[in-house]
Order: C-alpha cells, then structure tokens, then sequence
C-alpha cells in the first residue's frame, strides 16, 4: 500500500510495506539537473579564480621587479625609519 506525502513542496511516495521513501521521476531527474548545473557553475568560478589567480601574479612579479625600494615607518617607531638606501642629508649650501 502506497501513500503520497507532501514534503518541503516535493512529492514523495511511501510504500509501508517496505518502509522506504522514493521520489517521483520528476523530481529525481530536476534534482539530477539541478546537481550538473551546480557542477558547471563551479567549474566556471574556479576557472575564473584560476586565471583571477594567474593575472594577480603575474602582476605582483612584474611590479616587485620594477618598482623602487619603499620606505616603511611602524606606528610603534615613527621616529626609527627602516629602508633599504641609507636616509639623504639635508641640503648644506656650504659644500
């Protein structure tokens, strides 16, 4: 003996007998659908993640190759100055 039950808005058939739930053609094949939709939009953002990915470094190789020494200052040490080039003397017109 069959009995239909509404869940969640899908249709399910449950055989007493047997004591198990299974699901109408219909909503096996959307859910079926529904997954290799899911799968190919994944596969989409990874790729774009991917070459997302691939730019970014390719940017940060040629930006840290051109780019000059920076100077850092800490907020803990603003009067300490950390850089690569020593500190350039003020201007002495008497030289």
């Amino acid at each position: 003996m069959k009995t239909k039950v509404r869940r969640s808005g899908d249709s399910f058939w449950i055989d007493r007998h047997k004591n198990s739930m299974i699901a109408s053609n219909k909503w096996r094949q959307d859910l079926i659908l529904r997954n290799l939709f899911y799968e190919q939009e994944i596969q989409q953002i990874k790729e774009k993640l991917d070459d997302a990915h691939k730019a970014l470094s390719h940017k940060r190789k040629a930006f840290t190759f051109h780019s000059q020494p920076m100077t850092y200052e800490s907020s803990s040490d603003q009067h300490v100055r950390r850089s690569s080039q020593p500190p350039k003397k003020p201007f002495d017109p008497s030289d």
